[in-house]
């Protein structure tokens, strides 16, 4: 990984090299998870694009919620970070192993997370006050979301929750273009994207 500078525009670039669900400090190629990635490009200060090669990739890391760090549960997002995958029908996300029930993405205010090529599925608000909306992903208050070219796919809120596949909160904003968004359920209201 390292910058790349186009002009007045500086970003970087990282490839995950393994679907095991690791957060051991090895960024090494053969490594590098895709949390570690995400950590990685949190802290960058620059766009990260992540290079997500086909494969099935299971999060499996239950613990202590967090929404500042990526050690455990979802994949929380406070940089500016663009997953790039293989196609949906190749590049998997999978949040159905966490054994705590949660979300795949969590999105923090000001944080900007683009997609593209890749499926999200199963994942399972928790049913915690406060956690209880997105299966898939939660954007927070001034966070963005940008999903093209991408399946969300089998997730459901916690209880009482909203948004089975996504959830926007009010100021939050982004985009979703040619995708399908299906199979996704919500304890209170709307199945699919909450707007």
């Amino acid at each position: 990984a390292g910058p790349v500078d186009i002009g007045a525009y500086e970003l970087n670039m990282i490839c995950v090299s393994t679907t095991t669900d690791d957060f051991d400090g090895d960024l090494s190629f053969g490594d590098l998870s895709l949390r570690e990635a995400i950590d990685y490009a949190n802290t960058a200060g620059v766009l990260t694009i992540i290079c997500l090669p086909a494969g099935h990739y299971y999060l499996t890391r239950s613990g202590m919620e967090s929404t500042t760090n990526t050690n455990f549960n979802d994949l929380d997002i406070f940089g500016n970070v663009k997953i790039i995958g293989a196609g949906p029908g190749a590049t998997v996300i999978d949040g159905g192993s966490l054994t705590s029930d949660d979300r795949i993405f969590d999105i923090a205010n000001l944080g900007m997370l683009s997609i593209t090529g890749v499926t999200l599925a199963l994942g399972q608000a928790s049913n915690t006050a406060g956690l209880r909306n997105g299966g898939a992903v939660r954007i927070q208050n001034g966070g963005q979301l940008d999903l093209d070219t991408s399946a969300v796919v089998g997730n459901a809120t916690g209880r009482a929750g909203n948004g089975g596949a996504i959830y926007y909160s009010s100021t939050a904003h982004g985009s979703i273009t040619n995708s399908v968004i299906t199979v996704n359920t919500a304890d209170n209201d709307t199945g699919g994207v909450y707007l």
